[in-house]
């Protein structure tokens, strides 16, 4: 019996020093980007061992997300990020989404996506297989030191 994986368009990649750690899925670049607004603003530092990917599946082609990405203090995309996403698939607009899909990328365990719970930061940093109640949240704002 063989269980059927379902394709995703695009998907963001948490990684930290290089590997990937986490992974969400979904297939709308747009809606993944929508994810990461709020973190990426001024007063708001990024951990330099973390790197933020979207990823366009199939294309091999990724965006690294950085603050030129967003706009209005972090709160929408900005026209850049559009313009690259459109570099890379000029029909990402055509694209629907559907719930995004979080998951330990070594495990693939699903994880929750907007849910936030107290965890250990230390934990977090070394990726521990001791954590139950990690989500998108949690880990973005230790990402970010919120």
């Amino acid at each position: 019996m063989h269980e059927d994986k379902v394709q995703y368009n695009c998907s963001l990649f948490l990684k930290r020093d290089g590997k990937t750690l986490y992974a969400m899925h979904e297939n709308s670049p747009i809606k993944l980007a929508w994810q990461c607004t709020g973190y990426f603003k001024e007063g708001v530092h990024q951990d330099p061992a973390w790197k933020i990917l979207l990823n366009f599946n199939g294309k091999n082609k990724s965006i690294e997300l950085g603050k030129q990405h967003f706009k209005d203090h972090g709160q929408s995309v900005s026209n850049l990020l559009m313009n690259e996403m459109m570099a890379i698939d000029s029909e990402i607009m055509l694209s629907r989404g559907g719930e995004p899909v979080f998951e330990d990328a070594l495990t693939k365990k699903r994880l929750k996506v907007n849910e936030v719970n107290e965890i250990d930061i230390q934990d977090l940093k070394d990726h521990s297989r001791h954590l139950t109640e990690v989500s998108f949240l949690n880990i973005m704002d230790n990402i970010f030191s919120i």
